[in-house]
């Protein structure tokens, strides 16, 4: 407390003061005291007033005791349209509860026990500071209407809006007309926001856009955990990020990732994050000077995503289809996995689960679950595991190659499929040609059956074991001639073209929103970079 304020309860009291305090009072019940003779310019006045806890439980009616402080170089009061009114000029200081509220001026509306700071006003709360050009606050709920160029800010985090709604007992403010949230991590711009200091949470509503150094965010709601640094994004959510894997080193690679759905979380610092409700991720790599490498697109019900120093981990759930350059997949679920060593990406798989098919050119696998393989961005193994089969279009014949086993193991060179290994109870129907005709088919079954391909067409089988086998000359070609446990699907397989018509695909590539972040629309929100606020504590 200042010196002047200290000097203001040790004054004489002067009987011109319980006049006016009388007038001030206006039937409150009251024990005060007052100094209407300024000490060194100043003016002030002590309404004290204990409530009890059965007083404060009361309705509002009942509520009207409170314990409040006013001071101000000058005062005065008047009646005007028969309501009493104290105006306050000149350093104006008002406390009442754990709230202090400063400004230039002051009207003071006794009977509606409300008053209006105009010019510089700061409230201070339990280490929350809110600035404002005016503030219309009431006495009895604690609540205080800040307008123009509002900032509330606890050192940390820095909130501005045009517009505030202020609850003290609750310690919440409410933003209207444009809000903006700015601290270490993010920053947060909605049409319309809410702060809980005590939880430190926001909750934004309207056209969000979330920044960050790599992340841009919007959706149509979100909510914000300072403490945790926690979100949670709801409505139409598109997330754009830039950078090489995250924190990942690797030579002459950028990717720009996007995610797009119904509701986005993200927790444990970033480390893990998901997606729900028409998920799609689309990933693309480009080289050192700006040209695709590569592209991945998944698009399922569900996504999650998790992070460690070693592993980064992406599993779609529910009518997961993914595509990628020579190779597409679907399943109820994919695992995809990012192994790193010495901050390096190592090698890269995908498990596929529940009813899985994937296919490689023309070629297609299915089986009880599959696990592809990668290094160095290319396909390397394919590992079909129980009821395996492998399917491929003849187009002389316009036929289905076949391959059937337990298990199936493909091998790939440069992100060609050049062999497949069948084993344990292995079938086979191969439709042959001679030149450009038909010439019948074979069917064949052993131990272990080898699959030869060249450019993506099979070339040449080879039987194992047990060797069983029938020839089929054109002229008797059984119609249809299939193994059993044939699921010929490739109306199924994923295409390029289905992820890239998707409008939020189409919008975000044609205009990256990152490129083009919100700046003048976050300066005029923000107002005056410099206050000239003042107060005294």
């Amino acid at each position: 407390m200042s010196q002047r304020r200290m000097t203001r309860y040790v004054a004489p009291l002067l009987v011109g003061a319980v006049v006016m305090l009388m007038q001030w009072g206006n039937g409150w019940a009251m024990s005060a005291t007052e100094t209407t003779q300024p000490i060194a310019g100043h003016a002030a006045d002590t309404v004290e007033t204990d409530t009890t806890l059965e007083e404060r439980e009361q309705p509002l009616g009942e509520r009207e005791r409170r314990r409040v402080f006013v001071s101000a170089d000058s005062l005065s009061t008047v009646q005007e349209d028969g309501e009493t009114l104290r105006h306050l000029i000149g350093d104006v200081f008002v406390q009442q509860n754990e709230t202090d509220l400063y400004s230039d001026e002051a009207i003071h509306y006794m009977d509606r026990a409300e008053y209006l700071f105009t010019g510089n006003v700061v409230v201070i709360e339990e280490g929350d500071t809110l600035r404002a050009d005016t503030v219309r606050y009431d006495e009895r709920e604690e609540i205080g209407h800040a307008r123009s160029n509002v900032w509330l800010t606890d050192g940390e985090v820095d909130i501005r809006s045009p517009r505030a709604i202020h609850y003290s007992q609750e310690n919440r403010s409410v933003f209207l007309d444009g809000v903006v949230l700015e601290d270490s991590a993010r920053t947060l711009l909605s049409e319309e926001g809410e702060y809980f200091s005590d939880e430190e949470r926001a909750e934004f509503v309207g056209d969000v856009r979330l920044t960050s150094p790599e992340t841009y965010l919007e959706s149509d709601s979100l909510t914000y955990f300072r403490a945790t640094d926690e979100t949670d994004a709801r409505g139409n959510v598109s997330i754009e990020r830039r950078g090489g894997h995250e924190d990942v080193a690797e030579e002459d690679t950028t990717a720009r990732t996007y995610l797009f759905g119904d509701r986005a979380r993200s927790e444990d610092d970033g480390d893990y994050s998901r997606i729900d409700g028409n998920a799609l991720l689309l990933q693309i790599e480009t080289d050192s000077l700006g040209m695709p490498e590569d592209t991945l697109f998944v698009r399922s019900e569900r996504l999650d995503a998790y992070r460690s120093d070693s592993l980064r981990r992406m599993v779609a759930i529910g009518s997961a289809r993914a595509w990628q350059r020579d190779i597409a997949s679907v399943a109820d679920s994919m695992v995809y996995d990012r192994i790193i060593e010495d901050d390096v990406v190592a090698r890269e798989e995908t498990r596929l689960f529940y009813d899985p098919f994937t296919w490689f050119e023309d070629a297609q696998v299915s089986g009880d679950r599959i696990r592809v393989a990668a290094r160095d961005r290319s396909v390397d193994t394919v590992f079909v595991r129980d009821n395996s089969f492998a399917a491929e279009h003849e187009a002389v014949h316009d036929r289905v190659h076949q391959l059937k086993g337990r298990d199936i193991t493909g091998y790939f060179e440069e992100d060609e499929l050049r062999l497949l290994e069948v084993e344990h109870n292995a079938e086979a129907i191969r439709f042959l040609t001679e030149g450009d005709e038909p010439n019948g088919a074979t069917e064949v079954s052993g131990d272990r059956i080898l699959g030869r391909f060249t450019e993506g067409d099979l070339t040449s089988i080879t039987v194992y074991d047990g060797i069983r086998g029938q020839y089929f000359p054109q002229a008797d070609l059984p119609d249809p001639l299939e193994l059993d446990g044939l699921r010929w699907r490739p109306d199924d397989k994923p295409l390029k073209s289905e992820f890239m018509d998707d409008p939020r695909v189409t919008r975000w590539l044609e205009e990256p929103p990152l490129a083009a972040q919100p700046e003048e629309e976050v300066d005029q929100i923000r107002g005056r970079e410099e206050s000239a606020h003042r107060f005294n504590q």
